[in-house]
């Protein structure tokens, strides 16, 4: 299944698992034998893949509680590692801990740890959330609550407007520092403006320093796209190594960097110094515009078109201010990109799909104490 952010171009595949973080406590990786349909009963809904997951019962008592999260569209690892919530709270249950990879696996479990009455509470953030929050509801004699962070459970066509995800992103940067917002929000005109120049392409390949000279504005136009999107995704309030590493607050950050220019530098200059600050400097590393991944986004396996190389060499001098206005948002009305794609909705998850999770969550849920037999001996 395909996933695609709003007005994104990116292409989802899947994380690099040589990039995947050690969780904070271990885990032991287990594999469950899941039917692949079980709803439209033809001969290869019988099929069987195995389903990961991760495992913990460091602090685990019998028949104490089950906090099983539901994993998103990525690496479990990358989860497991930055969930610090459940590590928090697993010892004052004390509870077991188990990430699974895309779905739930807990009836099997509680079967074979022989914990039928362990009561499970299913965690999940984002896409993982709306899989929780769904899971309560569709199964409330499996699992007796949920906890979803983020989860745009309604971000569907014909219910959200498609704008309520960059108006979120819009206000963490408005609350962090209007002037950064405004400078943001005029920095897409001026980078159709320069982009439209003679010469412009080439100016902006200084300015981006990118190891191939860009042939259209599309590539800076998304990298820029994704660094304030992403920036916004994970502005925790403390250091964290999720996507990329990155300081406490770190639109705060960035709008330091930007309200920190002096008056005569252009917008263009200040968000991608910006950005340079808190990702590409961490890797000593500059922006390719061929086809690979991002340092910001291979974590999460979108293909941005660009890759990095080579020491980065000092800034260029700040571009002169095109002095273009624009009436756009900075993010949430962010204009159709170059290419043209329309704007989709990451969470709209085909129904098909979601009575496949669905079905797998459910099998899991009642042969998990089963399994967990294994971890106890």
């Amino acid at each position: 299944m395909q996933t695609f952010f709003p007005r994104a171009t990116y292409h989802f595949t899947s994380l690099s698992q040589a990039n995947s973080p050690k969780p904070k406590i271990s885990y032991k990786t287990q594999y469950f034998p899941q039917q692949l349909d079980h709803f439209t009963f033809q001969p290869n809904s019988y099929k069987i893949f195995y389903q990961k997951y991760l495992i913990n019962n460091h602090y685990w008592q019998h028949g104490a509680p089950i906090f099983v999260y539901t994993g998103n569209e990525g690496d479990i690892k990358w989860f497991a590692a930055n969930t610090g919530f459940l590590l928090d709270i697993a010892p004052k249950f004390p509870a077991l801990l188990v990430f699974i990879e895309f779905a739930v696996l807990i009836r099997s479990l509680k079967q074979n740890l022989s914990s039928e009455a362990s009561p499970v509470v299913v965690f999940g953030g984002s896409y993982g959330g709306m899989l929780a929050a769904w899971f309560r509801l569709k199964y409330p004699h499996i699992a007796i609550g949920a906890l979803a962070s983020s989860a745009p459970i309604l971000h569907f066509d014909d219910i959200t407007p498609r704008s309520s995800f960059y108006d979120a992103v819009s206000q963490d940067f408005k609350d962090a520092s209007l002037n950064c917002f405004e400078v943001i929000k005029g920095s897409w005109a001026e980078l159709e403006a320069l982009s439209a120049q003679k010469g412009g392409l080439v100016e902006l390949s200084r300015t981006f320093r990118t190891c191939k000279d860009l042939h259209s504005m599309s590539s800076a136009w998304d990298w820029l796209w994704s660094a304030f999107t992403y920036t916004a995704m994970v502005n925790y309030p403390m250091k964290a190594n999720f996507l990329n590493p990155l300081p406490a607050y770190p639109v705060k950050q960035m709008c330091n960097i930007i309200d920190g220019f002096p008056p005569g530098a252009s917008k263009l200059s200040r968000v991608f110094a910006a950005y340079e600050a808190l990702t590409l400097v961490r890797h000593g590393t500059r922006y390719d515009t061929g086809h690979g991944d991002t340092s910001f986004l291979e974590n999460l396996g979108y293909d941005t078109g660009g890759n990095y190389c080579q020491n980065p060499t000092p800034a260029h001098p700040h571009l002169q201010n095109s002095g273009s206005s624009s009436e756009r948002l900075a993010i949430e009305s962010n204009p159709t990109p170059p290419n043209g794609s329309s704007q989709v909705s990451h969470s709209s998850i085909p129904p098909p799909w979601m009575s496949h999770l669905f079905s797998w969550i459910f099998i899991l849920c009642h042969t998990l104490p089963y399994s967990l037999k294994e971890v106890e001996d």
